[in-house]
Formats: C-alpha cells, sequence, structure tokens
C-alpha cells in the first residue's frame, strides 16, 4: 500500500494519506503517482484543479511543484469554511484570482463567494504573512497581531515573494531550504513562486528534524532527500502530551492552548503531534467554527479509515515525538491507557491531565509516573466539567490543579484564565529549558 494517495474525480485531485510514514516516503510516493497521471494525460490543461484532502506541508509544496504549471489555476480546499470550498492558491488565468473562494457543487459547477476574509479584524495595512531570505533558508511565519483567512493569506504571501523577488533578495540558485509554520494554500503558492528559481526546494519537518527536498532540477538533490537542520543552536526541548479520559475536551484544549501562546507574543508557538490513529486533530477542530454538521462528516470518515494502533504508527509517533527540535511540542494522544499509548508518551517531557472525573485524573496520573528511565513531570490537573458556573484553579510551584467548564467543538478557550495559565506556565518551562535549569 502506498503512503499516498491520490484519485482525480473530474475537476477534483482528491489526496490523502494511506500506510503510516515519515514525509520522505509520502513525497516520493506522491510525485510518483502525480508524474504517472501527467504522463498519462489525466493531468494538464487550461482549466482549474481543485485539491480535496489531508497532506503534510511538505508533500503539498511537492504536489504544488508538479501541477503548477501544467493547470490555468490550482485551488485547494478549505474545510474551515465549510464542504467543497477552495482558495486559488496558483492561477495563470483572468477567470481566477488569487485568493478567490469557490464552492464546488454536486454536479461540478464553480461559484465564487465574496473575497472578503470573515474572520478578517485588523484594519491595518500590515502583511498577514511574513517571509524572510537569511542565506539559503527562507523563514515563513504568520502575523500574530492579523486573524484573517486563507484568501487574504495567499495574496500576502505572494506580494511578499514578490517584494523579495523585486529588491533582489531572492534571486535564486541551488538549493533553497524553507522553514517554518504555513497553511496548505500557502504551501501552495511559495512552492509555485521559488521551484523555478532555485535548482532544488527543501522544506523543514518538525517532526524528523530535518528538510525534505520537495522539487529538484539537479542530479545532487532526488525527491524525499533529507537534509540536516544544521540550523538548531538550542537543543532544549519541551514536549508535553495533552492526555486522559476520551470525549474530555483534549483537542478544545489543545487549539485553547495553541492560540494562548500565540497571543502572549513569547515567540513561542507550539508544533502540535496528532498522536491519534483516527487522525482528529487541527484539520477538524477548526472546521466546526464554521460547519459544525462538516466536520462531524470529517471526523466520521477519518475515524472509519483509522487502522487504529499499528505497530508502523505507534513507532512513526514515537519517533516523531523523539525527533521534534522545535523548542515546545504538543502531543494529542488517545483516551486510554494502552501500551501503544504508553510507547508513544514515553517519549514526552511532560503532561497535562484532563479527564472528566477525579478518579480518572488519579489514574492517569499513576500512568504518567510509571514511565521509565523518567516518569513524565505534570504540568496541569484539569476536571473537565460539562456544565458549571465558572472556572477554578489553583497553582504551586511545580502542578496547576483545577476544574473548566463548558468545552465543546468549536469553543474559543484561549481567553480563559485557566488556559492562559497554563500557557505561562508551558513558556516558563521552555524558558528554563533554554537556561539550562532543571
Amino acid at each position: 500500500m502506498s503512503t499516498f494517495l491520490t484519485q482525480l474525480k473530474g475537476k477534483v485531485l482528491q489526496v490523502g494519506f494511506g500506510q503510516p510514514a515519515d514525509n520522505d516516503r509520502i513525497v516520493r510516493d506522491a510525485t510518483e503517482q502525480i508524474d504517472a497521471a501527467i504522463a498519462a494525460g489525466e493531468l494538464g490543461g487550461e482549466g482549474i484543479l481543485l485539491i480535496d484532502g489531508r497532506a503534510s506541508v511538505p508533500v503539498s509544496f511537492a504536489i504544488a511543484a508538479k501541477v503548477g504549471h501544467v493547470f490555468g489555476a490550482i485551488a485547494v480546499a478549505d474545510p474551515k469554511l465549510g464542504k467543497d470550498t477552495f482558495v486559488v492558491a496558483i492561477t495563470h488565468s483572468p477567470t481566477y484570482k488569487l485568493g478567490a473562494f469557490l464552492r464546488l457543487d454536486a454536479a461540478q459547477n464553480i461559484t465564487f463567494l465574496p473575497e472578503s476574509s470573515p474572520l478578517e479584524t485588523s484594519s491595518s495595512s500590515s502583511t498577514s504573512f511574513f517571509v524572510e531570505l537569511q542565506g539559503n533558508i527562507l523563514l515563513v511565519d504568520f502575523n500574530r497581531l492579523e486573524q484573517v483567512n486563507n484568501d487574504r493569506l495567499v495574496r500576502d504571501a505572494s506580494n511578499e515573494l514578490e517584494r523579495l523577488v523585486a529588491t533582489g533578495e531572492l534571486r535564486g540558485g541551488e538549493l533553497l531550504k524553507i522553514s517554518g509554520p504555513i497553511s496548505l494554500p500557502v504551501s501552495y503558492v511559495i512552492s509555485h513562486r521559488v521551484s523555478h528559481l532555485y535548482k532544488a526546494i527543501a522544506v523543514f519537518d518538525p517532526k524528523m528534524s530535518r528538510y525534505v527536498v520537495t522539487s529538484s532540477h539537479d542530479l545532487k538533490y532526488r525527491l524525499g532527500d533529507t537534509i540536516f537542520f544544521d540550523e538548531l543552536t538550542n537543543p532544549a526541548r519541551v514536549r508535553v502530551v495533552l492526555c486522559g479520559s476520551a470525549n474530555s475536551g483534549k483537542s478544545c484544549l489543545r487549539e485553547g492552548l495553541k492560540q494562548a501562546l500565540w497571543n502572549l507574543e513569547s515567540n513561542i508557538y507550539p508544533y502540535v503531534i496528532t498522536a491519534q490513529p483516527d487522525g482528529d486533530g487541527c484539520f477538524t477542530f477548526e472546521t466546526y467554527r464554521y460547519d459544525d454538521s462538516y466536520a462531524l462528516e470529517l471526523k466520521q470518515t477519518l475515524k472509519s479509515q483509522s487502522n487504529g494502533f499499528m505497530p508502523e504508527f505507534v513507532h512513526l509517533v514515537a519517533g516523531w515525538i523523539r525527533n521534534a527540535s522545535l523548542p515546545l511540542s504538543l502531543v494529542d494522544v488517545g483516551g486510554k491507557m494502552l501500551p501503544e499509548n504508553k510507547l508513544i508518551m514515553s517519549e514526552a517531557t511532560h503532561a497535562i491531565i484532563l479527564s472528566k472525573t477525579q478518579a480518572e485524573i488519579e489514574e492517569w496520573r499513576s500512568f504518567c509516573q510509571s514511565f521509565k528511565p523518567r516518569n513524565l513531570e505534570i504540568v496541569a490537573e484539569l476536571h473537565s466539567i460539562l456544565e458549571g458556573d465558572g472556572d477554578r484553579f489553583e497553582e504551586t510551584d511545580r502542578l496547576l490543579t483545577g476544574e473548566i467548564c463548558g468545552i465543546n467543538r468549536g469553543v474559543d478557550l484561549s481567553d480563559r484564565p485557566i488556559v492562559r495559565a497554563i500557557a505561562l506556565r508551558l513558556v516558563s518551562l521552555v524558558q528554563a529549558t533554554e537556561g539550562g535549569i532543571s
């Protein structure tokens, strides 16, 4: 079985993960399938190709480099805004404007949606996406002060790249390495713009702590090759597991912590690793804010495709956690105290426990303290209450305990004092680790 699956259905290229693997193998499998489809005449033309499904950032770069020049336009699914909604990320056609939102009906007719971003809250003229060239590394990042959707992000990313080209900073060369947080539609924008300027493009994969070659016109670099991440000057890493009973709200808390850390403007932003075999993560969570029925459909589809805790999956995810090189990683694990979860969690350094009863919290505490050679240090123990009159928490030097109420899909927890307090603790942990303090 391939590690990545592609299937053309009319105007839509359906993509998704297959056999568990790292991105070096996934990039090779994906590009082999795309090359075969192009050679067979199945992919190409003056019209638009819509790409729908789950993918990693490296494989999105690889696909974009393959299909960006063989279609009039490329649009990438944006499930946050609802089912069959796409954003134009590459265009050579006057029909499709960069950043335009499209919706596809059952007959594959395309409707253009309003261009203005529903999430846009800032009236400033600053960019929503930063692009900076340092040597042969293109650093990318979101503007934390601009809360926007992918229509604005792809336009701003494109403008920033054109600025670098116009000033002569981005002039091409042998190898360009790309590092930083990015959305999948923006991946297509950047890949398309730089892949013809450089002989090879490599994208950083925090799970592997390496760059993965995603496009190449040079025999020196092959697709899927990995390049060591030699820019890491401080190996300090905090890897925090979010654990506890099923359906207690761990994924919601994870998203709340992400945003709370973002709001702190501490330059410490978590890399999230989804360690649940059903794959339910950021991909579905954000969709609940806009279309809860479609989000539920996505969640059910992912669960139906899951093969459970296969040994390949368990060892792969454990390796991701062990190799994660960024200062802070959040690991969202399944809700059962299984040997497979123990193997995954044993690669972490800390834990946050969230459960529906005090007895469950105590069971998970014992589980976290049973690891060898070192126990997980518990950052917080939270009692999840569906209904209540407000959050409550207490802090000591080493532990935060309390109750958090009303955790539901799509609810923003980031401004809750209890979530902000945990975020501050995580920042302190990273800073202490970077300073060599135990």
